[in-house]
C-alpha cells in the first residue's frame, strides 16, 4: 500500500490524524487496544505517515492464511511466554537498524485490564530511543500522536504518565478500557490536522 492509498483510505472512512515526529527509530505505544481494527488502523496511519512499521502480535494469530497477512503488513509473531527473548530481539533490531519503527500495546491483551506491561519503557531504555505516544479515539475519528516521551527515569512514573494521555480517548470498545487512576496531568504536542 502506497502513502497516498493509505491517506486516502483513511479521508474516506472520516479519521484526522496527526503529524509523525521526524524520527528514524522508536517505540510507538499505542492505546487504547480494545479491538483488531486497532491495528488495522494504525497500519493505515503509518503507511500514510511513509512509515513502514513492526508490530508486534501474539503468536497465536500467526495461523494461516491469516499469519501470511499479517507477517505482510509488518506483523511479528511474540511468544508472550518468554518476554526476556523478545525484549533482546528488538533491542538489536533497533540498535542495528538506520530505521525501525516498532507498535506495542501495552495493554497487551484486547480485553479490559490494569496491568499495562512495561517492556516498551524497557526496550525503548536499552536501545536508547524515544518512546512515541500513540492513540486511536474511535468517538472522534482521530488517530496519531500526543507526545514523545523518554524512556529515562523510573519505570512507574513513565508509566503514570503515559497512562495519563489516554483520559479522554475512547476505544472502539470503550468497556474494555481502564482509564486507571491517580493519573499525572498531560499536555499533548500534537494536535489532529
Amino acid at each position: 500500500m502506497s502513502k497516498i492509498i493509505a491517506s486516502l483510505i483513511l479521508k474516506i472512512f472520516g479519521w484526522h490524524t496527526t503529524d509523525f515526529p521526524n524520527i528514524d527509530k522508536c517505540v510507538v505505544g499505542v492505546a487504547p487496544h480494545t479491538s483488531m481494527w486497532d491495528f488495522l488502523w494504525g497500519r493505515v496511519f503509518l503507511v500514510s505517515k511513509s512509515i513502514k512499521p513492526k508490530i508486534l502480535i501474539k503468536k497465536e494469530m500467526f495461523t494461516f492464511p491469516l499469519g501470511t497477512i499479517l507477517k505482510g503488513l509488518g506483523g511479528v509473531p511474540v511468544d508472550r511466554s518468554k518476554p526476556k527473548g523478545l525484549t533482546d530481539m528488538v533491542v538489536n533490531k533497533l540498535k542495528s537498524s538506520d530505521k525501525f519503527v516498532v507498535a506495542i500495546t501495552p495493554e497487551g491483551t484486547r480485553a479490559k485490564t490494569n496491568n499495562w506491561k512495561k517492556g516498551f519503557i524497557h526496550i525503548a531504555r536499552a536501545a536508547d530511543v524515544p518512546i512515541v505516544v500513540g492513540f486511536i479515539d474511535y468517538k472522534n475519528k482521530k488517530l496519531g500522536v500526543l507526545d514523545i516521551m523518554s524512556a529515562d527515569g523510573d519505570v512507574e512514573d513513565i508509566m503514570c504518565k503515559f497512562k495519563a494521555y489516554y483520559k479522554n480517548i475512547k476505544g472502539k470498545h470503550p468497556e474494555r478500557f481502564d482509564y486507571g487512576h491517580n493519573r499525572k496531568e498531560t499536555q499533548n504536542k500534537f494536535s489532529a490536522e
